[in-house]
């Protein structure tokens, strides 16, 4: 599948099959382009520059080696020197568990694991958008957390996915919706560990004219509502938490 759009971050990892351009120019008079698909043994092969492997390198890690390769025939000094993807081979994915339209799906290995679960429609309402588990060859080798991925893109949670990879989506197990004087009311998921302070950072916080004394948490157990009042100015004081499960805050 042809890559279009939006360039490969750094972070990508080359593989076999690919087919990246090579870009120089420059006021020393520099002009060149270059069009390679990396081997099955993990090269490509220019005639001056001879074999580079860069298989399972990451992209900005292998514009460096190639600048460096390249620059002994030609003068980058005051020249611009760019590598790019633009051919990916497909793969095929199976995404399963608590999503709307599961299957196999045949994407381009462009594509990573959170864009991924964009083909089966998404998380159902009662999937984990938290413990995303990629396997490959039957074992979970990462564990995505989109909510880390959204507060914090650099925090490598997205993935590239091989080729008959598994993205399996389980239910969740503990979500919580916040109303009031936050910045951001909704229903969220939260994680085993994770309580009272985390819910409130993940709604961003709390507004001026909070009440910061009495917050009050309904829980549901079986027919019972019951109701209790925090003292979140105390628990600040301490540095404690307050536990919650499923919930109303």
């Amino acid at each position: 599948d042809r890559v279009d759009g939006d360039r490969a971050p750094s972070y990508y990892k080359i593989k076999a099959g690919d087919e990246v351009t090579i870009t120089a120019y420059g006021t020393s008079g520099t002009d060149f382009q270059g069009i390679y698909t990396v081997s099955d043994d993990g090269y490509i092969f220019q005639k001056e520059a001879g074999r580079v492997y860069i298989r399972g390198m990451e992209l900005g890690d292998a514009t460096v080696l190639l600048r460096n390769r390249f620059g002994r025939f030609m003068d980058l000094r005051r020249s611009q020197f760019d590598l790019s993807i633009t051919y990916s081979p497909s793969i095929r994915v199976n995404i399963v568990g608590e999503v709307a339209e599961p299957g196999t799906y045949k994407i381009s290995s462009w594509n990573s694991a959170i864009n991924a679960l964009s083909f089966a429609a998404g998380p159902t309402d009662l999937g984990s958008v938290r413990r995303i588990e990629v396997r490959r060859d039957g074992e979970t080798i990462k564990i995505l957390d989109v909510y880390r991925f959204l507060m914090d893109p650099a925090s490598q949670q997205d993935f590239f996915l091989e080729d008959n990879d598994y993205l399996v989506v389980p239910p969740y197990q503990k979500a919580v919706t916040v109303s009031g004087q936050v910045r951001r009311p909704h229903t969220y998921e939260l994680l085993e560990a994770e309580n009272l302070s985390k819910l409130i950072e993940f709604s961003g916080g709390l507004l001026p004219a909070a009440y910061t004394r009495n917050i009050q948490v309904q829980r549901f157990q079986g027919s019972q509502r019951i109701i209790v009042d925090v003292n979140y100015d105390s628990l600040l004081t301490w540095g404690g938490d307050f536990e919650i499960g499923r919930a109303h805050v």
